[in-house]
């Protein structure tokens, strides 16, 4: 129970402020491009939430390895935020599959 409301404390957390341009070897000098990626993140975050809270509701049934696999995307989600560089498009994309993978089969052990 502790991993999991630790995943959901740190997945909830406000996205690192990104620079927009400058010397900052983390800044993104395309705004859409950073917005995009932004969005991106904000929404694997709250399907990640979802999916925390759906393991919330089944935990009886579900091993502690969803906690602990939750609390990795979590921490992955947060460092992600903080890297606030040009994330890899296939590389977001595969998370994002792994979250919706994670969700739809804790709905299915409902």
């Amino acid at each position: 129970m502790k991993a999991l409301l630790l995943a959901l404390f740190i997945s909830t957390q406000a996205l690192a402020a990104i620079p927009l341009s400058g010397d900052d070897e983390r800044s993104i000098n395309d705004i859409s491009q950073m917005l995009k990626q932004n969005q991106r993140l904000k929404e694997m975050t709250k399907r990640l939430n979802v999916a925390i809270l759906e393991y919330a509701n089944i935990k009886d049934i579900a091993d502690q390895e969803y906690a602990l696999e939750l609390n990795d995307m979590a921490n992955e989600l947060t460092h992600l935020n903080d890297y606030a560089n040009e994330i890899s498009p296939d590389y977001l994309k595969a998370l994002e599959e792994e979250i919706e993978y994670i969700h739809q089969d804790l709905i299915e052990m409902r």
